[in-house]
């Protein structure tokens, strides 16, 4: 009689053990299907949203390097007709130091800054 306790008992315990396991198993299926869902959220929800932001900002990009070599090329014209001007009369247009003067950075004391060294 003792010898069948004792068999009833591991069968019980190997049962507990199966069942844990089941639980487990289903536990991680489920959390997998929660990411599966999050996935699938990310991807109809913020992907599109995240793709329109990305273009923009390329093409926010592109506009910006525009202006620059639109600003550069003006500077570039500017200072050509300055100096044209500066050979028919030189009292008409600022001198090149006085512009350049204007330019450069200064202390709070208003003095000019010394450029820093790279």
């Amino acid at each position: 009689m003792g010898g069948g306790w004792i068999s009833h008992l591991f069968s019980v315990r190997s049962k507990v053990r199966q069942e844990k396991a089941g639980a487990d198993k289903a536990e991680t299926e489920v959390k997998a299907d929660q990411i599966e869902n999050i996935r699938k959220t990310m991807d109809d929800v913020y992907k599109p949203i995240i793709d329109d932001l990305k273009r923009q900002v390329s093409e926010l990009r592109d506009e910006v390097r525009e202006v620059r070599e639109e600003n550069e090329r003006l500077k570039d014209e500017n200072d050509q007709l300055r100096d044209a001007i500066r050979e028919i009369d030189p009292n008409i247009v600022p001198s090149r130091r006085s512009v350049n003067a204007q330019r450069q950075a200064r202390g709070a004391n208003g003095q000019f800054a010394k450029k820093e060294e790279k």
